[in-house]
């Protein structure tokens, strides 16, 4: 509830840290610089008390699910997500990061990488949905592929909402994100344990996953109020792609790093 209070209570009555968005400030960092040490400690307490909150309720879900579902379920859902784990690593192409550290932006740039984040994550919508028989034919697992199919649309939802954290993030706007991140992770585990309690098996757990992604990023069209415009072929971002690039290529190697010995 505090969520949305937060988003229609930020359109309506905006404090003198919450310059309107429709002006281009949203845009702008100069206003942070006056208390930027206050406004990173503050950050760092509400990101530590998030962090706590997430793991409680994970640790809560986890052990409710567990009584509610068969090993085999979690097996299931694991098989796939071995999978989207990796394809996640391009979902982004590093262009949040590009919003958050360019020093100057325009709404016509992040509008540009709004679509370009949107396109590429149909087509990796495409690439899981039709990779969906092959998962299933390595672990010779028939349900694979529709769970495969369910999973997918994960990444189109998430990259509605690319941009729009990026610029939260880059006005430091830490509470606000920690909404998104509550809401969405809360959302996914009420809808999984009444799946469970319904009987839908494996299917909790896709519910779980789909339903944090669409609340996430409805939260996050309604604490943001920028809204993107149409593309356009005469503003460059050729080098923002080219930092997002690069971080595509730090996170690629650091996964392999971490998953070498797996």
């Amino acid at each position: 509830m505090s969520v949305f209070a937060y988003g229609r209570g930020k359109t309506v009555n905006r404090s003198a840290s919450q310059p309107p968005e429709s002006d281009g400030s949203v845009f702008r960092t100069d206003h942070l610089m006056g208390d930027l040490k206050g406004r990173s400690v503050r950050g760092g307490v509400i990101t530590l008390t998030s962090q706590a909150a997430k793991l409680i309720l994970q640790t809560a879900s986890t052990m409710i699910l567990a009584r509610l579902l068969a090993p085999q379920d979690f097996g299931l859902v694991a098989m796939v997500t071995a999978v989207t784990g990796f394809v996640a690593i391009f979902k982004e192409a590093g262009l949040s990061a590009a919003t958050i550290q360019n020093v100057r932006i325009s709404h016509g740039q992040v509008s540009n990488l709004f679509w370009i984040n949107v396109g590429l994550s149909a087509s990796i919508v495409l690439v899981v949905a039709g990779s969906a028989p092959l998962i299933a034919w390595l672990y010779h697992e028939p349900r694979l592929i529709w769970i495969a199919i369910a999973l997918s649309g994960t990444f189109l939802l998430s990259g509605l909402a690319v941009q729009h954290q990026a610029l939260l993030r880059r006005q430091m706007r830490f509470k606000a994100l920690v909404s998104i991140e509550i809401g969405s992770l809360t959302a996914g585990i009420v809808s999984a344990v009444l799946a469970a309690l319904l009987g839908c098996g494996y299917w909790s757990l896709v519910a779980m996953m789909v339903m944090s992604s669409a609340v996430e990023a409805l939260i996050t069209w309604t604490v943001s109020d920028w809204r993107p415009s149409r593309p356009n072929r005469a503003t460059d971002v050729k080098s923002m792609i080219r930092f997002g690039g690069s971080v595509v290529a730090f996170d690629f190697l650091n996964y392999f790093n971490r998953n070498f010995d797996n």
